[in-house]
């Protein structure tokens, strides 16, 4: 059996990739959703009383409306086989029990959009369910890249050992699930929404 993999970076705001997606790829078993920007460390961003409202925008353009209109091309390249496993990359500061919490940077528009991802992911397992599409999120943890920046305890690699064991779900797995990284508890745990 041959396998390929792609990735591609997709504008929020153009509704092209459908299209795209449907005329190059015939068949789509995994999708993983690593959509994300964090403006955070714009002064800006340390409260919700200050945030800027364009700043907000563009971040839930990307981390919750991008990932909509991914999905919402790719599920029909999945019903086709009745196979398909969809991970939603999040964070632990979008559980809402987190919220409150002085370990986390206040960072609205991040965790807000996340909260957004979490909603999807959710309504999408709903809509799935009964089929063999499995829709789950989960928080890789703070990571060594781009975003996470070089004082990260974690690599790439190792955040990505949760998505993996996600993408590759038995027919029976999860549905609609929140995880914590696998490192983290040995396991893949279920977070609070």
């Amino acid at each position: 059996m041959k396998m390929t993999s792609s990735y591609f970076a997709i504008s929020p705001t153009s509704p092209d990739e459908r299209t795209w997606l449907q005329e190059t790829y015939s068949r789509v078993d995994i999708l993983v959703n690593n959509a994300g920007v964090n403006p955070t460390m714009q002064p800006q961003e340390a409260s919700l009383l200050t945030v800027d409202m364009d700043t907000m925008l563009t971040t839930f353009n990307t981390n919750v409306l991008a990932v909509a209109r991914i999905t919402q091309a790719v599920i029909p390249l999945m019903q086709v086989n009745n196979y398909g496993r969809i991970v939603n990359v999040s964070t632990e500061m979008a559980s809402l029990s987190s919220m409150s919490s002085d370990y986390y940077p206040l960072a609205p528009s991040y965790r807000l959009s996340k909260v957004g991802l979490n909603g999807l992911t959710a309504i999408f397992a709903k809509e799935l369910q009964g089929s063999n599409i499995l829709i789950n999120a989960y928080s890789p943890g703070w990571m060594k890249t781009d975003m996470g920046g070089s004082d990260a305890p974690f690599t790439a690699d190792e955040g990505a050992e949760t998505a993996v064991y996600l993408a590759t779900l038995p027919d029976s797995g999860s549905q609609g699930g929140f995880f914590a990284e696998m490192r983290k508890f040995g396991g893949a745990i279920a977070l609070p929404w």
